[in-house]
């Protein structure tokens, strides 16, 4: 009676936040650096994570970037396995190999030859993944948001409009909610936004 035992408190509270019994709450402010230290110190003992690197590899992509040279990046968030460069990637029943795994930290980035289980990286060589896609497992997230305001875009008339949907169909990689559409019959391209213009 009395006796506080630490390891069975902190053992029961990682299980509680883990099977979303408990959540914690913190206060703090990230602009004024009150509070991170102590969050992140909190977030690392009451948190754990158990990822396979034995299994086979699943990602989910979050992101899709181009980078100075034009250059496609993907960046995922591994959930199982392993993944090395020039690997073949199979997903929407295409392969594709990846040429460069990079892990980035703000603008700049570390090239790598693998990544493990957990990880949040970033890719070159997958063409056609769309943010929300998932590698290795069935389920791909769907975005529910929809633009109610569509417009027209209007460009010079000295570029071809298809130079123009080309960027426009990266813009729409980038940001799945513009749902760029080419309206053939009027020979306009239209994407959908909200807020302000």
């Amino acid at each position: 009676e009395g006796e506080y035992d630490e390891e069975l408190w902190h053992h029961a509270l990682k299980r509680m936040i883990q099977d979303n019994d408990l959540f914690v709450c913190m206060a703090g402010s990230a602009l004024q650096d009150i509070g991170i230290t102590e969050f992140l110190a909190k977030f690392e003992v009451l948190t754990e994570t158990n990822y396979q690197d034995d299994a086979p590899f699943t990602a989910k992509v979050y992101r899709i970037r181009h980078d100075e040279n034009g250059n496609r990046v993907t960046f995922l968030k591994s959930l199982s396995g392993v993944v090395q460069v020039r690997d073949e990637i199979t997903y929407n029943e295409q392969t594709e190999k990846i040429t460069e795994i990079r892990l980035y930290s703000g603008s700049k980035y570390e090239a790598v030859d693998q990544v493990s289980a957990g990880t949040v990286f970033a890719v070159t060589g997958l063409t056609d993944l769309k943010v929300g896609d998932s590698i290795g497992m069935e389920e791909a997230t769907t975005f529910e948001l929809v633009p109610t305001l569509t417009s027209t875009v209007l460009f010079d008339a000295s570029i071809h409009v298809k130079e123009v949907l080309q960027f426009f169909n990266r813009l729409d990689a980038e940001d799945p909610s513009l749902r760029v559409v080419w309206d053939e019959h009027f020979g306009e391209i239209h994407v959908h936004v909200m807020g302000t213009i």
